[in-house]
């Protein structure tokens, strides 16, 4: 069997990108710095290349990848969880609404 894992980019980032296709129930190994740091439950099924929940994900709070904020989040994302844009906002609408 071959071991499922995501690439964590940076310290911060809240969501890890997968490196295979996986299924309710995997077990991931999370990658940073050639290193495995971590292991999470995967929660739904999720494509490869596709972000998943490192940490418990609170409505609103910011999410970043690349150490950067890419958009916060619309609804509670548990751990293990895709992140997408069915529950990632971008950051940008919210600007825009102000203007």
């Amino acid at each position: 069997m071959n071991k499922k894992q995501a690439l964590l980019i940076h310290r911060k980032d809240h969501v890890a990108t997968l490196l295979c296709p996986v299924a309710p129930g995997d077990r991931v190994t999370i990658i940073h710095n050639k290193s495995e740091i971590d292991q999470i439950t995967v929660r739904e099924t999720i494509d490869v290349y596709h972000k998943i929940a490192i940490q418990d994900i609170q409505p609103m709070q910011p999410v970043n990848k690349y150490g950067e904020v890419i958009g916060r989040a619309g609804k509670f994302i548990k751990k293990g969880q895709w992140v997408h844009v069915f529950n990632l906002e971008s950051v940008m609408n919210h600007e825009n609404k102000r203007l």
